[in-house]
């Protein structure tokens, strides 16, 4: 197969796989809502947030700095075995610990022990998300069959939640046939990568220099939550569930919107990373035109969000709030703000060796919202979180671009050329 061949065959992939990710639980929404009540989806949407930090944690920035890793090195088998190894026992690791760590939050907080086993089955998306080398298939370059498990997995749990959540005391079930639908993946596809490579004795040098490798954006996927999940948490303390309802769908429509983009990015990553690899020029060129073409796709993404989001929304929803429809149009532009954002910290500074920059960035924005979040809600309203959340989302993208064309214009003087 050729390069390029490959390369679509990958963004499909991707696509489809994305898509999953965000269309499904959009289908399951509306019923588990009427079904279960916002009080009891509220209760799962809260454990899930909790349980996105313990993702991130186990998640540590791989499935940037192993997916390159894997893109530069897959044609010695030897080095992919021995990251692979490395990378799967340092998630292992990191995932017991988490859930040491969870165990002795749930005890300590009553409101959460109340509900202790949602939170315990929610946690069980943490070993599917351990047990799902997403990283590792975008590094050789072989999207196809770990999409399809995912599909049918995530098909089948929303066919669980149908069949067997009925009534309100379900929400425990619906919560259990969710975690089960990133699990199920998780082992299929870890079977299969079992039989691509052997696992490798590994040294303590090699986690280290692992953590080392993806501590920066380890630092940055705990400052993005910080004002994702982290926002759900404040409205329910400050609003109630309703607000936090609306708030969850209305992000998860942007959402939608922008995995449309997402994994042309990724699909480009591994490969980019290799162009890179041989020349940073090259690298540069190639990157700005996707930029280029991406900026494009995003505008009339979000001309068509103005245009036609509520008619859309109102066609597959049903009826929903006014509040709702215009949370979204004042997000319509998130997803060209993150496409920029994720272009020039995970692909240029990355590429580039300045990959560091963006833990700062991202610490500054989570503290950011950290510390004016429940300013805003205690003297506010959603609205006002909403337009928070968008303006802490340009604040990283235009501060990546500052950083990297400053570095960049370092870097030009130091060897006596201006060439951006």
């Amino acid at each position: 197969m050729t390069n390029k061949k490959k390369l679509i065959e990958n963004i499909i992939s991707l696509l489809i796989l994305q898509g999953s990710n965000y269309i499904i639980p959009l289908i399951i929404f509306p019923y588990l809502v009427r079904v279960i009540g916002e009080e009891s989806y509220g209760i799962i949407s809260a454990a899930s947030a909790f349980i996105g930090y313990f993702i991130v944690c186990s998640d540590y920035g791989f499935n940037i700095t192993a997916t390159r890793e894997i893109a530069v090195n897959r044609d010695n088998p030897k080095k992919v075995s021995e990251i692979f190894s490395t990378v799967i026992f340092t998630k292992f690791f990191i995932m017991v610990l988490g859930f040491i760590i969870m165990v002795i939050i749930i005890c300590s907080i009553e409101k959460v022990r109340i509900e202790w086993p949602v939170y315990l089955v929610t946690y069980i998306t943490v070993l599917g998300n351990v047990l799902f080398p997403i990283w590792f298939f975008q590094g050789i370059e072989k999207m196809r069959y770990i999409t399809i498990f995912n599909l049918v997995a995530r098909t089948l749990s929303v066919l669980g939640i149908f069949i067997f959540v009925n009534e309100q005391s379900d929400y425990l079930i619906a919560a259990l046939i969710q975690s089960f639908g990133s699990l199920v993946p998780g082992i299929i596809s870890f079977w299969v990568t079992k039989r691509i490579f052997k696992f490798k004795l590994i040294k303590p040098q090699m986690i280290i220099d692992q953590l080392k490798k993806g501590f920066s954006i380890f630092l940055s996927g705990i400052s993005i939550i910080s004002y994702t999940s982290y926002n759900t948490i404040i409205i329910g303390l400050f609003l109630g569930p309703r607000e936090v309802g609306i708030f969850s769908i209305s992000l998860k429509l942007i959402q939608v919107f922008t995995s449309l983009t997402q994994p042309i990015l990724q699909a480009f990553l591994p490969y980019l990373s290799t162009v890179f690899n041989k020349s940073v020029e090259e690298g540069r060129k190639l990157t700005y035109k996707v930029t280029f073409f991406l900026i494009l796709f995003n505008l009339l993404i979000t001309v068509g969000i103005l245009l036609f989001i509520e008619p859309a929304v109102n066609l597959v929803f049903g009826d929903v709030s006014k509040e709702t429809i215009k949370y979204v149009k004042l997000m319509s532009l998130l997803p060209l703000i993150t496409t920029v954002a994720y272009i020039f910290i995970n692909i240029l500074m990355l590429n580039e060796g300045i990959i560091k920059y963006s833990m700062y960035i991202y610490f500054a924005a989570g503290l950011l919202n950290v510390i004016s979040g429940p300013i805003v809600l205690r003297n506010g309203n959603l609205t006002s979180l909403v337009c928070l959340y968008v303006i802490i989302e340009l604040f990283i993208t235009l501060m990546a671009i500052y950083v990297y064309l400053k570095m960049r214009w370092k870097c030009a003087i130091k060897h006596n050329y201006i060439k951006l």
